[in-house]
């Protein structure tokens, strides 16, 4: 690695062969450029700047946060902004390519230009200088984005804000350099040009910044000597500016306890423990950083630990990986008030005996797995990840990915357990309680707390015991009975697949296939369907349908229990699986490794077997859910299920392959369901394998994989008690037409409210897929003139998006507008968007908005996202269950580059008429 010092000056550092190239200016603004060949058509490009939260005085608030949302306005090489559709398409860039992000100790601007765009680059380059040296901060863009500034903190917004304030309260006490105000807007509005420009010239300083730049670079001298010429011209800093350890004054404050009291829930109990830790090597080092990951590992066996004894009152957090705080992990107890000295006692416990005793070879194994394949980031986000902590931080840089996980798995069993000694600390330095005003005093006491905390002595240990480990859900006698049956080959209804039909009915399609690298690439996918479900009963029956395959697992009406089986799931890595039960379609889906495969097959195999009715387990059942406390919804979830209430939906919208309905609406449908009932239908729908058709799809053999689908599938049931087509019509819906407007009126607290513009139109007819995609278009070119509300008319907007799409199981064509706002701003939003909606029906559709629509669009069907696993299970199900075309990526890239304004005119006069439109505005408002 060759390190520049200036226009000529060279030094050599010893360091791993990366064939990194970086570099230093002589004004201290260091870059580093790796060249990643095969990296894909998109060049990664970031600007780091060593400013965030930490640099604020006291009293500022969202004051980085500010600055870098003014940095994307108005600069000398981009005197409309960046984020401006002319800018962008200066550069070959769509939404999605560009952003920024502000945290504790740095703000990081970040780019993924297209390396064939003509001097993409270059330009890029020219607006990471203007936020580099060039800033201006004019009152009415800083004004304009304070509006905004604000709308993102609103976004945020938990539905439990009192909660949520009360930590952060809690935190900002008890570590150095956060903040917290219950005056959040208020601050904002109170910053003023002044102070961004004072913060601007003191912190935004060349030795304080960075260039990365990861991807198939060409040319790399050239562009190192651009970056020299273009960066290497701002004036170094004057003076250096002091700069808080914020590491070392936490280490050294004495133990703290404070309470935060809330009024409004007054049998409300959290404690927040809070353990300080310091790893004996220095992190900037290989030994350091790797003790870094292996205190990671350490929290996650703490929390298996603790989960499987707790369940969810308990979760464990890495504080200074996750929120940049000082080195310290958190437990988090939140549960009924009655156990927590129990619970409290519990964590001493565990934490002491992983002291005395270490972890077990299967737990070391299991997280340095986990850790390997989920949480080490690859090609371009590797090095990306790995030189922003190495020029923040000085984390040391790794030759590559598996470099960086061989050393990992170089550290043994034994090394690891001495290790922990290092991590563990028995009792928490710093405690936050967050309670009720009326539980009993005794709970917010400092001294009480820490007694229970402290009650277990070193002679009361047992070494842990680990939990039984479910490998099996089938006895093995019972798996040996089940014997391979015979199959017929059939014509395969897509390219490149197989076809299989078992001696029981049952059909297989397999597409064995090498899927785009990413999430689930090395897994195999299933999902099965029938064309029956709730719709093949009486309606007074659909929630006693709709919530049958959950509450049985849950209930534990199965051979083996709900703890059993996700025991199974795990030790086979088996996610993303549920079985379901919808309005016209009863099926499941499952995610696991190739190697699991059998594991799913025989958990496919136990969902066909029937249910018994236990009286006794369902009157257990019916005495707890009473005691629960009510289930309040998320203000998305009570605005989501009231507008599909007020449609009259019955199809519960596919993720991942399956279909589960939202928390509230399930707990709705609980309070309605029989159970005997329940059992009656999973029976009768779970049960003909010749209704039954199965997609499984992978890089696996299909030679190989057919003896287990013959041994597993072929013996699933045969009996045939329902009619085998699937119903065309849902409930009877309401007659509506437009333009209509409703007003929802939230159960939780809301600071915003939600505006939602919807279109719906009816199909008599199944849309062609080229209608599909125009509808698409539409939607995006509506979200591609939203983006005026914030830039060109200052609006107080942050979270704005449009939609269109067909919805085959609904029968119409939907175009949606969802904004979020400030009520004062609704009559504005609103009337905005009408006036976009009319704009499209006059044909005012100018070739660039056209242009920067399709080419979001077009990301949709590039070769490589419809090779993704998750992309390619989805087309396979709307060829086989809802009988749409196949249709090749190049079939859609035509289609989409012969769009006109005309035709998109057309499609806004078909579908955006009055009669369509409906209109919702939610919050805490008067209905």
């Amino acid at each position: 690695m060759m390190v520049f010092l200036g226009y000529g000056q060279s030094l050599q550092h010893s360091r791993p062969s990366t064939d990194v190239v970086e570099g230093q200016l002589n004004n201290g603004l260091k870059y580093y450029l790796k060249h990643l060949p095969n990296a894909g058509n998109k060049i990664h490009m970031r600007l780091l700047v060593k400013a965030g939260v930490e640099q604020e005085q006291e009293g500022q608030v969202e004051l980085a946060h500010l600055l870098e949302h003014v940095a994307f306005g108005p600069s000398p090489h981009f005197p409309k902004g960046i984020m401006h559709l002319e800018s962008m398409r200066s550069l070959g860039m769509v939404r999605g390519d560009i952003n920024g992000g502000t945290g504790m100790k740095s703000t990081s601007y970040y780019l993924r230009v297209p390396k064939e765009h003509p001097q993409s680059v270059d330009k890029a380059l020219h607006w990471l200088r203007d936020i580099a040296a060039d800033v201006k901060f004019n009152a009415r863009e800083v004004e304009k984005e304070k509006a905004s500034v604000k709308q993102e903190m609103l976004f945020r917004e938990s539905d439990e804000p009192l909660i949520v304030a009360a930590v952060e309260t809690l935190e900002a006490k008890i570590y150095p350099c956060t903040r917290f105000t219950d005056q959040l807007l208020e601050g904002i509005e109170a910053l003023t040009p002044q102070e961004l420009e004072h913060f601007y010239k003191k912190w935004y300083r060349p030795d304080r910044m960075a260039i990365l730049i990861v991807g198939d670079l060409k040319e790399m001298k050239n562009l190192e000597q651009h970056i020299q010429k273009l960066f290497g011209d701002i004036p170094p800093a004057q003076q250096m500016q002091k700069v808080t350890d914020c590491e070392e004054v936490y280490q050294k404050k004495p133990p703290q306890f404070y309470v935060e009291e809330l009024a409004e829930a007054s049998h409300f109990l959290r404690y927040q423990l809070y353990y300080r830790t310091q790893l004996a090597e220095c992190i900037q080092m290989p030994k350091g950083f790797l003790s870094s990951i292996e205190f990671n590992l350490f929290l996650d066996i703490l929390r298996k630990r603790l989960e499987h004894v707790y369940a969810n009152q308990i979760s464990v957090k890495n504080e200074y990986q996750y929120a940049s705080k000082p080195m310290s992990y958190s437990i988090q107890l939140c549960g009924q008030p009655q156990n927590s000295q129990e619970v409290l006692s519990g964590i001493t416990n565990a934490l002491q005996v992983l002291k005395a005793y270490g972890v077990y070879p299967e737990e070391y194994k299991e997280v340095v797995e986990q850790y390997v394949s989920q949480g080490l980031p690859r090609a371009h986000n590797f090095w990306i990840k790995q030189l922003e902590r190495h020029f923040l931080e000085g984390h040391p840089l790794f030759a590559s990915p598996k470099a960086l996980e061989t050393q990992l798995r170089d550290i043994s069993l034994s090394a690891f357990n001495e290790h922990l000694k290092e991590f563990v600390q028995t009792q928490p330095q710093d405690i936050g309680v967050i309670t009720g005003s009326k539980l009993p005093s005794y709970y917010k006491n400092e001294d009480w707390v820490r007694k229970q905390l402290s009650e277990l002595s070193k002679n009361q240990l047992q070494p842990y015991v680990l939990p039984v480990v479910t490998k099996e859900l089938i006895p093995a006698a019972i798996k040996n009975e089940l014997k391979p049956v015979s199959f017929i080959e059939v014509e395969p209804p897509i390219k490149d697949s197989q076809a299989f039909v078992l001696e029981n009915g049952v059909k297989i399609i397999l597409k064995p296939f090498q899927p785009t690298s990413g999430i689930g690439a090395k897994d195999l996918y299933v999902q099965g369907f029938r064309p029956q479900g709730a719709s093949a009963f009486s309606m007074v029956d659909y929630a006693s349908a709709v919530v049958a395959p959950r509450w049985i697992q849950e209930k534990d009406l199965r051979d083996y229990s709900s703890k059993a089986l996700n025991s199974f799931k795990e030790t086979h890595g088996i996610h993303l699986s549920e079985p379901f039960i919808d309005y016209r379609e009863t099926g499941m889906a499952a995610r696991a490794p190739l190697a699991s495969t059998e594991a799913v097959l025989e958990w496919i195999y136990t969902l066909f077997q029937a249910v018994s009715y236990s009286a006794e387990k369902v009157k257990a059942w019916e005495i707890l859910y009473k005691e629960r406390e009510p289930y309040v919804p998320s203000s998305e979830e009570e605005i989501k299920s009231y507008i599909r209430e007020f449609y009259g939906d019955t199809v519960i919208p596919r993720y991942y392959g399956y279909r589960n309905v939202n928390p509230w609406q399930n707990a709705k449908f609980l309070r309605q369901h029989q159970a005997e009932k329940s059992i009656e239908i999973y029976n009768r729908l779970f049960n003909d394998a010749s209704q039954w058709t199965f997609i499984l799809s992978g890089d696996f053999n299909a030679e190989e994989m057919m003896p287990l689908l013959q041994q597993y599938l072929g013996n699933l049931p045969e009996e045939s008690v329902l009619t085998t087509s699937r119903p065309k019509a849902s409930f009877p819906k309401p007659l509506l037409k437009g333009p209509l407007v409703r007003r929802i009126k939230t159960q939780k607290l809301m600071s915003n409210e939600k505006y939602y513009l919807q279109y719906i139109q009816p199909t008599k007819q199944v849309l062609s897929w080229q209608e599909e995609v125009l509808v698409q278009t539409l939607g995006e070119l509506i979200e591609t003139k939203l983006q005026r509300l914030r830039q060109e008319l200052g609006l107080s907007v942050y979270d704005l998006w449009s939609d269109g799409y067909y919805d085959l199981e609904e029968n119409r064509v939907q175009i949606k507008i969802e904004i979020s706002g400030i009520p004062k701003e609704i009559e504005a939003i609103r009337k905005e968007c009408q006036q976009i909606v009319e704009e499209l029906k006059k044909g005012d559709i100018s070739e660039k908005y056209l242009e920067a629509a399709v080419e979001r669009i077009k990301l949709k069907y590039t070769e490589a996202y419809l090779q993704t696993h998750e992309k390619m299970q989805q087309r396979l199900y709307d060829v086989l269950g809802n009988k749409r075309p196949w249709v090749s990526h190049q079939e859609y890239l035509s289609y989409l580059n012969g769009l006109d304004p005309k035709a998109i005119q057309q499609a806004a006069q078909r579908y955006l008429i009055k009669e369509n439109q409906f209109e919702f505005i939610a919050g805490n408002i008067s209905p």
